[in-house]
């Protein structure tokens, strides 16, 4: 699991086990809740170069779970599923 963006894989992870077909369906379910302040806690331990992970591992997890989507997809046109209405 990724250490900067954990939450996003959280989702992406519900999203393949919920709603493997319906992408837009996740919406539906989840919800975000603006912070009302935010609270600057002195001698954060973030460093210029995590912004730089948090990228590629947001990166990572697109690549993994669409290729997830991607695979599970030509399954399913391969079973001819696709074309009887099962979606």
């Amino acid at each position: 699991m990724s250490r900067w963006v954990f939450d996003v894989e959280i989702i992406a992870r519900y999203q393949v086990v919920r709603f493997p077909r319906n992408r837009a369906a996740i919406r539906h379910f989840i919800a975000e809740k603006p912070l009302d302040r935010w609270d600057d806690v002195g001698g954060s331990k973030v460093r210029p170069v995590d912004f730089v992970k948090a990228f590629f591992e947001l990166v990572l997890i697109w690549i993994r779970y669409a290729l997830r989507e991607s695979v599970a997809r030509r399954e399913l046109l391969a079973s001819g599923a696709e074309g009887r209405g099962h979606r």
